[in-house]
């Protein structure tokens, strides 16, 4: 059963171009031709949602040109439109009449379908069954009808190619002066196409295959909307991009859709789809590079189609018990739908598993020494940030789509700049937590690639420590499930019912005790007694953070859900969250669950957090924003009563931890002298990035290492002068109100020192 809204989204697309393409004023240059082009990554259901338009009543006919060494992608590779348009000759004139031939065969054999189903009056029904069938990729039978119909299509093509290609041998070679004039009259696109080359007899046949094909097709569906009526479907699109000799296969293909796409207005597209962006950047043949974007004399391309929808298998909030989240049955939901079919086609679940790991890496073996790999297992967890500066950040971000599951979420409209991310995804966080730890060394090495990516300039370590913190309190994690963790899994699952690895919850105080040493507990503290024992029973499980683009709440809109079903909704996917630079005090979010109390307690009722403010610069306030840290601020729970609050909720006690990266080491711990129902807070100060502050770094020098790199590129150096110091002061006019940033006339003198 198909989910989502993705296909109503698309329809929707196509439905806009058609309107946008109808509008268009000659002789303003407008859109180029009726196609577009879907990019996205592997697994997010482009496939599906083209052969799903054919449930909307659209006539689909679909071709997947995937290579032929590929035996395991699906669907599988149509032979023979793969044969007849990626074999290319070695002319452009030559491939110029491979795709005018096909175009006129497909358009031939259609209209012979949609004239036997119209004469039937069972007309639009008779015709979508048919449609549906050929659509169908999981029954043999129905796939048969699709191979009936390519088989016929091949029939037409070889005819016509024949005839074509007698016209192009009678017709003989141009003289010199021909050619040259031709060349120069191929960089008008709005010539006709008489001048541009091409046999009068190839655009007359193809109008007329074209104009018969949709005149029956009108007949049938007799609807003058801008609703897509056909969509020529051509998948796994990217063996025409790469240059052929002389010319590009895409840029001919596309300048044969451009013929018949100005000859007469109806609703037929022709749609690419590939993993790649390159699928995109289709152009008119201005200069034949794989380079080429954007059509000359403004004519525009439309831009890619990449919202395929996410969650589509998801369980809804509630549907699982609250200490099984970690189910591998559970996880499988999450993210892209290609975990969910792979899960039905392959069964058993290392498979699936290790075909993630493959796709992740870019169907390698994880190789903590190449920066593909490590940016794709470290930013799918980490969210690592990709600046848009670095000379080689579009070559990541596009081959990261291409090859390593990164998702596309737009483009700019010159399609020069995508933006793409990797959500939040619990299976692949496993994998790609798997992958970064299943060799010991691996973990070192990975780290060392990391930062001469940030030392590049390629990734961005945030303002404040952001991403030190992020890799501190999630390796760490990792690390003490594999090396300390009682009475948790630590083996790859071998069911559906067993629990992953990085999803499982685990003891809140082991963690800490873990990460800073017992010194966190003093024994002859009555209150550091007290808040290890209220803190026995709670957990965390997050597996990997997810960015916030705004405050968690108190917005003027005030449409944010309340804290707590929030909280709960990131420990069902097993979620921390890193907030915006916006939030006031905090940084972080770990959502941690209490096991005990009344078994009719609700879920939302047992979650509470640990808050975490990152300082990676000295400041001679940080120990006064952990005191303010409290979950009571707007910013956190809205404005007024959170309605939907549980009571006992609010009486759970919480963390704060103020990671004060940039200071000499030192670590305090406080927990109030009296029970205080609504604020009991266990607040941590945490200074410095060594073994003095986090103990358990001894054991990982390179991570050790690195964090300390990290916080080190983030310190402004101190200006150690008085005359420094002085002259610094002048160029920050305004930042305070004491005379040093206020009396200009001091940039005209020179001080007593």
């Amino acid at each position: 059963m198909y989910r989502g809204a993705a296909v109503d989204g698309f329809y929707e697309y196509l439905t806009h171009n058609e309107r946008v393409f109808k509008a268009q004023q000659n002789p303003t240059p407008g859109y180029y031709a009726k196609f577009c082009s879907i990019v996205q990554c592997s697994g997010t259901g482009k496939s599906r949602m083209l052969t799903e338009l054919s449930k909307k009543d659209v006539v689909v006919i679909y071709m997947n040109l995937r290579g032929e060494t590929d035996k395991l992608g699906f669907p599988a590779r149509d032979p023979i439109p793969s044969q007849i348009l990626t074999e290319f000759p070695p002319t452009e004139e030559a491939y110029q009449t491979v795709c005018y031939a096909f175009f006129i065969a497909l358009f031939d054999t259609l209209d012979e379908y949609l004239y036997t189903a119209y004469p039937m009056r069972k007309t639009k029904g008779s015709l979508m069954d048919w449609v549906r069938q050929i659509c169908d990729m999981s029954h043999p039978p129905r796939f048969t009808a699709r191979a009936d119909f390519f088989r016929k299509v091949s029939e037409r093509y070889t005819k016509v190619h024949g005839d074509l290609h007698v016209q192009v041998a009678d017709k003989g070679m141009d003289t010199a002066v021909d050619k040259t004039a031709n060349e120069l009259r191929r960089l008008t696109l709005s010539e006709p196409s008489v001048h541009r080359g091409v046999p009068p007899d190839f655009t007359a046949r193809l109008f007329t295959a074209y104009k018969k094909m949709a005149e029956s097709l009108e007949k049938i569906f007799a609807d003058n909307s801008n609703r897509p009526k056909l969509v020529i479907a051509v998948d796994e699109a990217h063996p025409l991009t790469p240059v052929q000799g002389t010319y590009r296969p895409a840029d001919v293909f596309c300048r044969v859709v451009n013929e018949y796409s100005h000859h007469e207005n109806h609703a037929v597209w022709v749609v690419f789809a590939s993993t790649t962006s390159k699928v995109a950047d289709f152009s008119p043949p201005n200069q034949k590079h794989n380079s080429d974007r954007i059509a000359i004399l403004g004519e525009k391309l439309f831009q890619p189609y990449t919202q395929l929808g996410w969650d589509q298998s998801a369980s809804a909030l509630g549907d699982i018990d609250i200490e099984d989240v970690s189910q591998l049955d559970h996880i499988v939901g999450y993210g892209r739908p290609l975990w969910l079919s792979l899960k039905t086609a392959l069964t058993w679940p290392k498979r699936v598993l290790d075909t993630a790991s493959s796709k992740l890496c870019g169907g390698y073996t994880f190789d903590a020494g190449k920066t593909n790999h490590v940016l794709a297992v470290l930013g799918q967890r980490f969210g690592l940030n990709v600046t848009f500066g670095h000379p080689d950040s579009v070559e990541h971000l596009e081959n990261g789509v291409a090859s390593h599951l990164r998702i596309c979420l737009a483009t700019t409209l010159d399609r020069n700049w995508r933006f793409t991310s990797y959500p939040s995804e619990p299976l692949l966080s496993f994998v790609a937590a798997n992958d970064l730890h299943s060799n010991p060394a691996d973990l070192g090495r990975a780290l060392g690639t990391l930062l001469q990516a940030v030392n590049s300039g390629m990734i961005d370590v945030g303002q404040r420590g952001e991403l030190t913190s992020r890799l501190l309190w999630l390796l760490a994690k990792d690390l003490f499930i594999r090396t300390q963790a009682k009475n948790v899994v630590t083996t790859m699952p071998s069911t559906w019912e067993e629990h992953v690895v990085d999803c499982q919850m685990i003891p809140v105080v082991d963690w800490l005790e873990f990460i800073f040493g017992p010194q966190i507990w003093d024994e002859e503290d009555t209150q550091a007694s007290l808040a290890r024992e209220i803190f026995e029973d709670a957990y965390l499980n997050f597996s990997h953070w997810v960015c916030m683009e705004a405050n968690i709440a108190g917005s003027k809109a005030g449409n944010e859900l309340g804290l707590y079903e929030w909280t709960l909704r990131h420990w069902q996917r097993t979620s921390a969250v890193q907030c915006c630079h916006q939030q006031p005090l905090i940084d972080k979010v770990i959502p941690i669950y209490f096991k005990g109390g009344p078994e009719s307690a609700s879920p939302e009722s047992r979650m509470s957090h640990i808050f975490i403010s990152d300082q990676a610069r000295k400041s001679t306030d940080s120990k006064e924003t952990l005191h303010k840290i409290t979950r009571r601020n707007k910013t956190l729970s809205g404005e007024g009563e959170d309605k939907s609050t549980p009571l006992d909720s609010e009486s759970l006690p919480y963390i704060a931890i103020l990671a004060d990266l940039g200071q000499p080491s030192s670590l305090s711990v406080t927990f109030p002298e009296r029970d205080i129902q609504r604020d009991r807070c266990l607040r941590i100060y945490a200074a410095g990035v060594d073994t003095a502050t986090y103990p358990f770094l001894a054991k990982y020098p390179a991570l050790m290492d690195t964090l300390q790199d990290l916080v080190h590129l983030q310190q402004i150096p101190e200006i150690e002068t008085p005359f420094m110091e002085y002259l610094n002061a002048q160029v920050k006019f305004g930042s305070t109100a004491t005379p040093d940033h206020m009396l200009w006339e001091h940039g005209g003198t020179v001080p007593d020192m």
